[in-house]
C-alpha cells in the first residue's frame, strides 16, 4: 500500500503544481520512520542501473578477496534488483508508462508510442527476464549454474542501459 500511497500523493503534487521532495520512511531494526532511499521501483530504471552498475567494483573485489561464497550474496542482491530494474523497464520504457502496478490511472494519450517497439526490444527483454529469473526460483544446482561474474552483470547492466537510451530517443514508427 506505500507504493500505491505515494503515487496517490505524487500525482496530487503533479496535478497541483506543488513543489514537493520524496523521502521514502523505511522500517529499520529500532523502530519505523527512518528516512532511507527510494525504492528500485520507484526511481527511473536508468538511475537504478547506474546505481547497480555503481557497486559492480565491490562486488568484483568481495570476489577476488573473500571468494565465491561471499560474492554470492552480493551477486544475489545484484541480480534481484536488476530483475526488479527489467520491470520496471517494461512499464515505464517499453510501455511508456500506459500501466503501471499501484497506479490507479492509465495514461491512454501515449498508446501511439507503442508503435515504436520491435521485435528485438521483446528479445531483449525476453532474454534478460529469462537469464536472470533462474537465478531468482528454485532450481537444481545442475541446471541453474553459477551466478554471473560482476563483469557479465556489468555486461548486461549496460545493454539495458544503452536500449533505454535508444529506445526513448527513437521516433514512433
Amino acid at each position: 500500500h506505500r507504493l500505491s500511497m505515494f503515487n496517490l500523493l505524487e500525482e496530487y503534487a503533479k496535478a497541483s503544481n506543488t513543489q514537493h521532495d520524496t523521502v521514502y520512511i523505511q522500517k529499520e531494526e529500532w523502530g519505523t520512520g527512518e528516512p532511507g532511499g527510494t525504492p528500485l521501483l520507484i526511481k527511473k530504471p536508468d538511475k537504478s542501473l547506474n546505481v547497480l552498475i555503481g557497486k559492480l567494483p565491490q562486488a568484483k573485489k568481495i570476489l577476488e578477496t573473500k571468494g565465491q561464497d561471499a560474492y554470492n550474496k552480493e551477486a544475489d542482491s545484484l541480480i534481484k534488483n536488476f530483475r526488479i530494474i527489467i520491470e520496471n523497464a517494461i512499464e515505464s520504457v517499453l510501455l511508456t508508462g500506459i500501466v503501471k502496478r499501484h497506479k490507479r490511472q492509465i495514461n491512454s494519450r501515449q498508446v501511439t508510442e507503442l508503435a515504436k517497439i520491435k521485435k528485438e526490444d521483446c528479445k531483449l527483454i525476453d532474454d534478460l527476464m529469462t537469464k536472470y529469473s533462474r537465478f531468482l526460483h528454485s532450481e537444481s544446482g545442475e541446471t541453474s549454474g553459477p551466478l554471473p561474474k560482476p563483469e557479465d552483470l556489468k555486461e548486461d547492466f549496460e545493454s539495458l542501459t544503452s536500449w533505454i537510451k535508444e529506445f526513448e530517443n527513437r521516433p514512433p514508427n
